[in-house]
């Protein structure tokens, strides 16, 4: 009885002093120690990433205004997104105050995660400013359902590096109304020459050639940049970005120039098309209302035309390429811009927001219902359009043996600016072709070394 009660007394010690941590064994000796705390750290280390894992993800993510079709198609896109517990942030602004809220926010630390952009000059400057991921490596299982020649406006320096993915591409387009050319015995004009008979008989006829809404500049931009390729050929766009030689004081950029204001003088243009606003439908209104028998934009356009006037989209709207100009040496080519989604390197989820960019680029459903319901020109290699329109469209772009970028989104974004600015200048007659030409071949010898 002894012997058991000692045997319990010091049972009782030993496990007293083990819950004390006072009993000499191995978890005691330094090196233990050690290890002990380094378990406690990676303990401590796995807890935060359990608890980062399980943060609220979120992407905001900046559109440039779509038709309500489209619109729809990213929403859904979203909140597919948040079943999987990403919350996306879509927002839409309207193209020219895009721009501008957009450079104050890349300037100021405030960028978004994923945002639409054009390209050219003004995406290349954000590389150069630290401010875009490299996604090279993220595409290549899925870069082939891209179209191949609208990689060129998102791939950067001698190592071909890719900074975003086009999802659409809008092509410059001539738009005419059909039922007026019929009624007036007009054919599209194939031609500049016969482009200038068309003019003549719609003033004739007390109808203005060409809605403009030229308040936001671009409008008439992209007739210009029409203009100066169907001249100048495939060169010209390169010699103007590089400054090679003294580019904007070229033949070709000069002629473009002299006939804007020519065609101005004629009155081919809306009576103070400068205050017109192409994003509030002025200049569309005067095209649905048969006040002007002919539109130059980009094909972003006809979605458009089907939401705000759908008897004229359905009845009266013909689309044609800008005509060739005799002489030139750009009648192979195509004026054709893109629009990309690019990642931001302060984006905290990328792989989600690659994802993003990868379903509404690729995946066969959204996109098809991107190209038929919101009525756009996609990048997919794999559509088809239900509308013979939009196929013609289509067909017309990537048939063109090759596509220079809009000049404006091509250039130094100072550059690309004053360009808008000159050229807004010669639709309302405020300076001579040489001129503008000066002005822009001075601050391009400022930024671009010559070449």
């Amino acid at each position: 009885m002894k012997r058991t009660a000692m045997l319990f007394v010091l049972s009782f010690i030993l496990i007293a002093l083990t819950a004390c941590g006072g009993v000499p064994n191995s978890s005691n000796t330094p090196s233990s120690q050690a290890a002990s705390g380094a378990e406690s750290s990676d303990a401590a280390k796995t807890s935060d990433e359990v608890q980062t894992s399980n943060e609220a993800k979120t992407l905001d993510v900046w559109f440039t205004s779509v038709d309500s079709e489209t619109e729809k198609i990213i929403r859904g896109l979203a909140e597919d997104f948040k079943k999987d517990g990403v919350t996306v942030n879509v927002s839409f602004t309207q193209a020219d105050p895009y721009r501008t809220k957009l450079k104050t926010v890349m300037g100021s630390g405030g960028a978004p995660d994923v945002f639409v952009n054009w390209g050219g000059g003004a995406t290349e400057q954000f590389i150069s400013e630290g401010q875009l991921f490299d996604i090279t490596d993220k595409v290549q299982d899925w870069k082939n359902d891209v179209f191949s020649a609208s990689w060129n406006e998102v791939t950067f320096g001698d190592d071909n590096r890719i900074y975003g993915v086009p999802y659409n591409i809008h092509g410059s387009m001539m738009f005419y109304n059909k039922t007026m050319f019929a009624k007036l015995g007009l054919k599209p004009p194939a031609t500049y020459a016969e482009l200038e008979k068309v003019a003549d008989t719609l003033i004739k006829n007390k109808v203005i050639p060409f809605a403009l809404g030229n308040s936001p500049r671009w409008p008439g931009a992209i007739y210009h940049s029409d203009l100066v390729m169907q001249i100048g050929g495939k060169d010209v766009l390169a010699n103007l970005v590089n400054n090679k030689g003294n580019a904007f004081m070229d033949e070709a950029f000069i002629k473009a120039s002299q006939l804007v204001l020519d065609e101005y003088k004629a009155g081919w243009f809306p009576e103070g098309a400068n205050g017109i606003n192409y994003e509030t439908g002025g200049s569309r209104s005067l095209f649905y209302d048969g006040k002007a028998g002919m539109m130059v934009v980009n094909t972003n356009f006809p979605p458009r035309a089907k939401d705000e006037a759908p008897d004229f989209y359905a009845n009266d709207l013909g689309i044609m390429p800008f005509p060739i100009y005799e002489g030139g040496k750009g009648n192979e080519g195509i004026i054709c811009g893109v629009e990309a989604l690019s990642v931001t390197n302060k984006c905290k989820y990328k792989d989600e927001a690659i994802e993003f960019i990868r379903r509404f680029t690729t995946d066969p459903d959204i996109v098809t219902r991107r190209g038929n319901e919101g009525g756009v020109m996609v990048t997919w290699t794999g559509i088809k359009y239900t509308e013979q329109m939009r196929q013609d469209a289509w067909n017309q772009l990537t048939s063109a043996k090759y596509m220079n970028n809009y000049i404006a989104d091509s250039l130094n974004a100072d550059l690309g600016n004053l360009y808008w600015d000159t050229t807004q200048a010669l639709f309302g007659g405020m300076l001579t072709a040489e001129e503008a030409s000066q002005q822009l071949q001075k601050l391009a010898d400022q930024l671009i070394p010559k070449n």
